[in-house]
């Protein structure tokens, strides 16, 4: 592992934990709003994937495919 390689890891792992807290949070307040409706608990997730599945779908497009040519996996990222 080069050593700009590994001094960014801990930023992306703190990246991370930080978007994991943020969505927990903006779920569960948003499950007080709507008074925890099975509803409308499916209603966000069904908008959350939704919202993902866009942007992975998008996202070749936008970068284009000179940098989708290195196909490297997370497990390449920490381990080289």
């Amino acid at each position: 592992m080069s050593r700009a390689t590994g001094s960014i890891v801990p930023f992306i792992a703190l990246i991370g934990f930080t978007s994991i807290i943020g969505q927990v949070v903006l779920l569960r307040e948003l499950m007080v709003v709507f008074y925890g409706n099975e509803l409308s608990v499916a209603a966000m997730l069904a908008a959350w994937l939704l919202w993902v599945a866009t942007g992975s779908s998008l996202f070749p497009r936008l970068v284009g495919a000179s940098l989708l040519v290195k196909k490297r996996g997370a497990g390449d990222f920490f381990t080289s």
